[in-house]
């Protein structure tokens, strides 16, 4: 029993243990990266703060965000809106997130001029960090994502399993320790 637990366990442990170095491997750089990344100046009344995506040239006042998201929504229809994160200063762009329905890499960004509607870059190939579609898949894989409830209920066993391998282990200890030891006869 103890042998199949581990046997069986091995793969779904690698995983995870592989996608873990890589998903912290992952924030350090990301860490170090915004570190390096130039802050934009704090526009009078606004947040201010590091602009994500494409910058826009300010002129006069934005369009409502109804409009700006029914352009976004036009540019990408088959996608599920996620989230819409407002500009965080005058040269920052509108971004909408939205989520393909398959695929291993689900997420879109979608950056609109809030001062003339234009879509002006959608990004396929990251998710909603920012992160490669490696990272998205090493998320995937790391929290169980593909293959629906089969694959979580997966997760839930091997996750279980480490505690069935203590339990079989100490027993397999406990009757070799109990065992009486045969004397070395000269």
């Amino acid at each position: 029993m103890h042998n199949v637990l581990g046997f069986y366990l091995y793969p779904v442990l690698l995983i995870v243990t592989l996608t873990t170095v890589h998903l912290v491997a992952k924030n350090v750089l990301e860490r170090r990266a915004e570190a390096a990344r130039p802050v934009a100046p704090r526009a009078a009344g606004g947040r201010g703060g590091r602009i994500r995506g494409p910058r826009v040239i300010p002129a006069g006042t934005p369009l409502p965000i109804d409009t700006l998201v029914a352009t976004a929504r036009a540019a990408v229809p088959n996608d599920e809106l996620v989230e819409v994160a407002l500009p965080s200063s005058p040269e920052a762009a509108l971004r909408m997130m939205v989520r393909q329905p398959r695929g291993l890499t689900r997420y879109t960004n979608v950056y609109v001029d809030p001062y003339r509607g234009n879509v002006l870059e959608i990004t396929r190939t990251f998710n909603s960090e920012g992160n490669s579609p490696l990272v998205e898949v090493s998320e995937g894989l790391h929290y169980g994502a593909y293959g629906g409830p089969f694959s979580k209920a997966v997760y839930t066993v091997a996750g279980l399993m480490p505690t069935g391998l203590l339990i079989t282990g100490s027993l397999m200890w406990w009757r070799k320790k109990r065992r009486p030891r045969k004397s070395a006869r000269v």
